[in-house]
């Protein structure tokens, strides 16, 4: 350090004059060499009035050194030129004193001095391909405890530690890797003094870059935007986050707490994770299972809106990403912190996680790049269909019949260029009316007619991926129902129904269901007697839908019973047979025919008929179900008597020639 000679005692104390530049005072009486002395710091220092100090200061002396600072000279700057540790440079410091005016300088020849120090100059790194650096690529740095830093090139089978980065006088856990795109500097986060470290050659190196630590002691989560303004975040639900600006001059940076991260969906684990920014600006953020994507333009506290979850061999991934950084192919690169350790490279198109190197150092603490790739978005639609009835393929338009089990699609499709994921509850099925869930083969769970998906869907860039929805429908059914209804719905707004090429609603025809019976008059089992009358009534009910197909009914008259009196419309007879037929087309609701047969004289025994609905062949309408088809009475055989009588009644006394009249009655 130049020592400058003042006459006079008390020696003056003076504060440092330059940013970059620090001048000590020493003590000297008359006559004595000059020995150290100790710089004073600080606003509170005072110098003599009119005292002047002036120095090529340290701007001669980065120039001499490869444009770094002193490391004795930061060791007691403040912001503008924060502590940090350089390598190897030799330099002259020139200082010169003017007294003030109307002081007796009795030794002007010592108003200057000069001092040769040698110090450290920090070698040049560069972590920022062209424009914002000139490293040959952008490639992604890991930190770890210690401080060590790793380079890892995407695609190599291996990463390599940076030794003239390594930093192993910070101790405690070290988190949010940075690289500023703007200025080409690596930062991070030390949990010791909660401190924001940088490297910069043109700074000496290593230097803290705050002026004082933050408040919180961990930043797991930290990443800069491509306009080099830097996000910390903390930890837990709802952790806060610090904005990291670089100051106007000089090297250091301020930071501003700006809110609470909000999630609009809570993260599956809030354990580690860490952010990355695409060339939008937009903040990616790991947490738990997910990556949500922040706005930090918006005014107030900033918010997390979850994007997709990636899959790692077909599955959520377990792992507990400790650091995520942008590649130059577009991919985002993860890695955890626990053995076994290594990289990661998820897909934004695929939305699939593979593995990639081991990390060198057996974990990896935070990640960051100078890579700022664009991110497609994804564009999803959908279409819904009935797939199967009865687990057999199902008609476009053809009817379905209660009791049948109906399997629906949910057809998503993508015409975006990055996967899109579609959460539990994402998905919205209402139980359609007059059916039943099934378990079975069913992608959704339901609390009462409520329906949501039960598993996260991904869906891959200009592809497709399907959900199935599988209920039965109710046996029997009111006669009035004539189809089943279904819709599906997207209450988080992934998908628009209402927008052209959507299709979320299906409507299924019910078929006709059709009954038949048949009745008496006197009632079937009642007693008859030759010669009685018996009223036939054969009824079809029609129930969902109107008929396709007729259906014929063959009334077949037993022994001992007669046709009596003319038949209804549409029907016929043949010998003792009836045949009645309803078109085609009935519709739903009630269609009756009526005739009639008188019992035979001798009949014995009982007299009945059976009814038989058909259709006809390779129709569409199930068969009839006769629900009461056969009447049968029993006939009471007939009974003669016979009763004579006379007049005068038998045992009168009657006279010779006296006339008497007789009766036969036969009943």
């Amino acid at each position: 350090m130049p020592q400058v000679r003042i006459r006079g005692d008390p020696a003056p104390r003076f504060d440092e004059v330059s940013g970059n530049g620090l001048h000590a005072a020493c003590r000297h009486s008359r006559g004595e060499s000059r020995r150290s002395c100790t710089p004073v710091r600080g606003p509170a220092a005072d110098f003599p009035r009119g005292l002047k100090v002036s120095s090529n200061g340290f701007g001669q002396a980065k120039a001499a050194a490869a444009g770094l600072l002193l490391a004795l000279v930061a060791g007691v700057m403040t912001l503008a030129a924060a502590p940090a540790l350089a390598q190897s440079a030799s330099l002259t410091n020139v200082a010169t004193v003017a007294p003030p005016a109307g002081t007796n300088d009795i030794d002007p020849d010592n108003d200057t001095g000069t001092a040769t120090v040698t110090i450290s100059a920090a070698g040049g790194y560069s972590f920022c391909a062209a424009p914002a650096g000139s490293a040959t690529a952008n490639a992604i740095y890991s930190i770890v405890n210690g401080v060590e830093i790793w380079r890892y090139e995407p695609g190599a089978s291996a990463d390599a530690m940076v030794p003239e980065l390594a930093l192993p006088t910070v101790g405690g856990n070290v988190n949010a890797l940075m690289i500023d795109p703007v200025r080409d500097r690596l930062l991070f986060h030390a949990s010791t003094g909660s401190m924001v470290w940088a490297y910069d050659a043109g700074n000496g190196g290593w230097y803290q870059a705050l002026a004082s630590g933050l408040p919180s002691s961990d930043f797991p989560r930290a990443g800069m935007a491509p306009d080099g303004v830097g996000y910390l975040v903390a930890g837990g639900a709802s952790p806060v986050v610090y904005r990291l600006t670089a100051n106007a001059t000089g090297f250091g940076y301020s930071a501003q707490n700006i809110g609470n991260l909000q999630y609009d969906f809570a993260p599956t684990n809030l354990s580690s994770g860490d952010l990355a920014f695409d060339a939008d600006g937009f903040g990616w953020i790991a947490a738990g299972q997910d990556l949500y994507r922040i706005d930090f333009s918006t005014p107030g506290s900033p918010q997390a809106t979850r994007q997709t979850r990636p899959l790692l061999n077909g599955q959520p991934s377990t792992i507990q990403w400790a650091g995520v950084a942008f590649g130059d192919d577009g991919r985002l690169y993860v890695a955890n912190n626990s053995a076994p350790s290594q990289y990661f490279a998820f897909d934004q198109a695929t939305g699939i996680l593979t593995p990639q190197a081991p990390t060198g150092a057996s974990g990896s603490r935070d990640l960051a790049s100078c890579a700022f790739p664009a991110i497609a978005e994804p564009e999803l639609s959908v279409e819904k269909t009935l797939a199967e009835v009865n687990g057999q393929p199902y008609v476009a338009g053809s009817a379905v019949a209660p009791g049948d089990v109906l399997s629906y699609a949910i057809t998503i499709s993508n015409a975006g260029g990055a996967a899109g994921t579609l959460f539990s509850g994402d998905v919205a099925e209402t139980l359609p009316a007059n059916t039943s869930y099934v378990a079975a083969g069913n992608d959704f769970t339901c609390a009462g007619t409520a329906c949501t998906n039960t598993s996260a869907l991904n869906v891959p860039a200009n592809g497709s991926a399907g959900l199935r929805f599988v209920v039965q429908i109710d046996d029997p059914l009111p006669s009035a129902v004539s189809s089943i209804a279904n819709a599906v719905t997207f209450p988080n707004g992934h998908i628009d129904c209402a927008a052209a090429g959507n299709d979320c609603e299906e409507t299924t025809p019910l078929g006709p269901v059709t009954s038949i019976a048949k009745t008496s008059s006197p009632a079937s089992g009642t007693t008859v007697s030759p010669g009685d009358t018996i009223g036939y009534t054969l009824t079809v009910t029609v129930a969902n839908a109107a008929t396709n197909d007729a259906i014929t009914l063959t009334d077949t008259l037993g022994a001992g019973l007669t046709l009596d009196g003319a038949l209804p419309a549409g029907c016929s007879a043949a010998g003792q047979v009836v045949t009645c037929v309803l078109a085609a087309g009935a519709a739903v609701g009630t269609h009756a025919f009526d005739y009639s047969a008188t019992v035979d004289a001798d009949a014995t025994g009982a007299v009945g008929n059976v009814v038989v609905a058909t259709t006809p062949p390779g129709g569409t309408d199930p068969e009839p179900e006769c629900t009461a088809c056969e009447t049968e009475h029993p006939v009471v055989p007939a009974s003669i008597a016979v009763a004579k009588s006379a007049d005068p009644a038998s045992g009168s006394e009657v006279a010779p020639g006296e006339t008497i009249a007789y009766t036969l009655t036969v009943t």
